[in-house]
Parts: structure tokens; sequence; C-alpha cells
């Protein structure tokens, strides 16, 4: 009752949802990160390779190194999407409703919108703690914590290090948060019209 009743249930809803997400993806990122690694390029010569060595030379858990920055990163990327998109759909349908015609295209029009903010907001909070957790995962030596990661790149590097790669991840995940939007809220309403339940 208090989850339903909160004004911030879409902020927590979506945090809980990036940190179950983490744990699935961090064998993911890490291999990734490897890979793009420009000291670790003759290391690996593909995916497989790099789960091989990586499980042979590290140990298995050495695929999970930077959960606790993916739970971060995930956790305030899918709590700063979900917290604004409904925010955001209000003031839109403000301004879209009146001028545009068909209802399906001022929703679609909405979600993509919302959507595509989400995102960028979303961005806008996970960039720093996505630059540490490259870090941590390509650094093969002892496990840093993420905040004092942070800490350390801002004194170091300055805000510049902190939004590294700031630009492609908002191309990416700000139109793929309005994709995202779209893509589920046609997707509910066509089950939910089309497929008797």
């Amino acid at each position: 009752n208090w989850f339903s009743n909160s004004q911030y249930q879409h902020i927590i809803a979506g945090g809980i949802t990036g940190i179950t997400e983490s744990i699935f993806i961090t064998p993911f990122e890490l291999i990734k990160v490897r890979l793009q690694s420009s000291d670790k390029l003759t290391i690996y010569s593909n995916s497989y390779h790099a789960l091989r060595t990586i499980i042979k030379e590290e140990g298995i858990p050495t695929l999970w190194r930077g959960l606790e920055s993916t739970l971060w990163r995930n956790g305030l990327w899918n709590a700063a999407y979900f917290g604004s998109i409904n925010m955001v759909r209000t003031s839109a349908s403000k301004y879209i409703n009146p001028y545009i015609g068909s209802k399906s295209q001022n929703e679609f029009l909405i979600n993509l919108i919302a959507g595509t903010i989400g995102g960028s907001i979303g961005s806008c909070f996970s960039t720093p703690i996505d630059v540490a957790k490259s870090r941590i995962q390509n650094n093969t030596n002892k496990i840093p914590w993420t905040i004092p990661t942070v800490v350390n790149i801002g004194k170091k590097e300055g805000f510049i290090g902190l939004y590294r790669g700031f630009i492609p991840k908002l191309l990416r995940l700000g139109p793929g948060g309005g994709l995202l939007l779209v893509t589920y809220e046609t997707t509910k309403n066509f089950i939910e019209t089309r497929i008797p339940l």
C-alpha cells in the first residue's frame, strides 16, 4: 500500500529494475570493456576467447568485477528514466494534444518525447558512474569501490574526465529511451486490445 501510494514509486521501481538487471549483465559488460580496451587488443581474439581467458587466468568471480558500479549505474539510469517519463508525458500532452489529430499519433509522439528526455536525464546521472565502472572492469589489480573511484577521477581529470564519452552515450540512450517507451506502450496496447486475457 505504501509503495502504490508513494509519489516516488516509479523512481523506486526503476532503481530496483536496474539493480536486478545489473546482476545478469555484469559479465557481458566486463567482456565488452576488456575487448574495447586499447591495452588489451592483442590479448583477446573474440568474445568467447576473452571469456575463456578471464575464467582461466582470473577465475569465475572476476566476471562480476564491477558489479557494485554496475548496480549504481543501472539503478541510477533506470530510476531517473522511469521517475521522469510520467512528468514529461504530462507536460508534453498539454502542448501536443491540441495540435495533432489522432489519439494514436498523440500517444506515439508523447511517448517518444518522454522516453527520449527520460533516457537523456538518466544518462546525465549515470555517466560518471559508467566511467568509473569501465575503469574498474579494465583494471586487473585490486577492485576499488565506485564512489572513491569517481572522486579520484574528478580530482585528477576534472568534470570532463567524469563525463568522458557523454555525447555518444546521450545519442545512444536518449533516442534509445524514446524507442524503448514507444515499443513498450505499443506492444502493451496491442496485447490488451487483441489478446483476450
